[in-house]
């Protein structure tokens, strides 16, 4: 049964245009034969391998919870706050300190951004 490369599972084996292949990310897979990386269109149809589907994935139904989402971007802030950082150190105090206020600007619109479409349960 065929099912769209979004829906496979990140680790599951599959079969695409003839070849064996692994997902590792949700657009990247692996060739089997020699570890080569590919990016796979989300839309391809691929044939699972390894067995029973345990769980399709559903576009339109999977959700995250705010507080996943925020953790992730939590992370993600502070590491770009760190590279940024990083790059005031070398460029100097003025043009890192202005980019650290844009940073912090784009995380207040992400969650003010967030709290639209995340209604709390």
């Amino acid at each position: 049964m065929k099912i769209k490369f979004f829906q496979l599972e990140i680790g599951r084996r599959f079969e695409f245009r003839g070849d064996t292949m692994r997902k590792v990310s949700p657009l990247i897979a692996e060739f089997e034969s020699d570890s080569r990386q590919k990016i796979v269109p989300r839309a391809a149809m691929v044939e699972p391998l390894d067995g029973e589907i345990s769980e399709v994935v559903n576009e339109e139904s999977a959700s995250l919870s705010a507080e996943v989402v925020r953790e992730a971007f939590d992370r993600f802030y502070e590491e770009c706050m760190g590279t940024v950082n990083g790059l005031a150190d070398i460029a100097g105090g003025e043009a890192g300190a202005a980019a650290a206020v844009e940073l912090e600007r784009a995380k207040q619109r992400f969650n003010k951004a967030l709290a639209v479409w995340i209604k709390p349960c």
